[in-house]
């Protein structure tokens, strides 16, 4: 491993966000999370759409806050300016990381894009984190599965569905990869399954990485996505028509 460059008082006391530290990732039961938030340029999340832009995560709750929002465009500065610094300091905290689950006798579980959508793992400059002995990892994406070819094992995909990739979520499927996807429900229930797939409710638990595989991830539309006009919601009119 590299030697870590020295950073100046400027810069973030850290990179991942811990456990405790976000409401999302404090929800866990089974394992300890810990996560990465940037913000989500073209080039970090290239399969963006206007269905996902406006609603997206970075920009709900805490996340439209000043100080949030330069923390996170802060990290994407030394990923760009200072990558190898970036890569090793993620590298120093996931180790600590995985230190503070063996003490919680928990399972360390990374997201590395909690608000991006990058395929960290084929670049051999961050591929070190993917190395790291008994560290499982756990990504929603957008980017098309026959993009991931020879992902680590110790990896864990679930697709996510936009208002213009189907045909992608058919693929990810057909290769037992489940699929979220944004769904209303009618008097407070969903489908059971749906064009051909059964479902699970993904408002349970935010720990993809236990569910079977097969299946329709069904996500009530939170914050500003409740309003969604391009398609990216599932409305139950839709739901109720296609459902097997």
């Amino acid at each position: 491993m590299r030697t870590t460059q020295h950073r100046s008082k400027s810069l973030p006391r850290k990179l991942l966000t811990w456990g405790e530290e976000n409401p999302k990732l404090a929800k866990a039961v089974n394992w300890y999370q810990v996560g990465l938030n940037l913000m989500p340029t073209k080039k970090l999340c290239p399969y963006q759409t206007e269905g996902c832009t406006a609603p997206c995560l970075v920009h709900q709750g805490r996340g439209a806050m000043a100080s949030i929002i330069n923390a996170r465009m802060l990290r994407n500065w030394i990923l760009e300016n200072h990558p190898a610094m970036f890569s090793d300091t993620i590298h120093t905290e996931l180790l600590n990381a995985k230190r503070r689950a063996e003490k919680k006798q928990l399972p360390l579980l990374a997201r590395m894009n909690l608000t991006s959508d990058k395929i960290w793992y084929k670049d051999k400059l961050f591929k070190q984190w993917y190395d790291i002995e008994g560290i499982w990892f756990e990504e929603y994406t957008k980017i098309p599965i026959r993009y991931y070819k020879n992902k680590p094992d110790h990896m864990h995909l679930t697709f996510s569905r936009s208002e213009s990739n189907m045909v992608d979520c058919w693929e990810a499927l057909n290769h037992g990869v489940n699929v979220a996807v944004v769904m209303e429900k009618e008097d407070g229930t969903w489908p059971q399954s749906w064009m051909g797939y059964p479902t699970l409710d993904g408002d349970v638990s935010d720990e993809r990485i236990d569910d079977p595989k097969g299946h329709w991830v069904l996500l009530k539309p939170k914050g500003t996505i409740k309003t969604d006009t391009t398609g990216m919601v599932v409305r139950k009119e839709e739901w109720n028509a296609k459902s097997a």
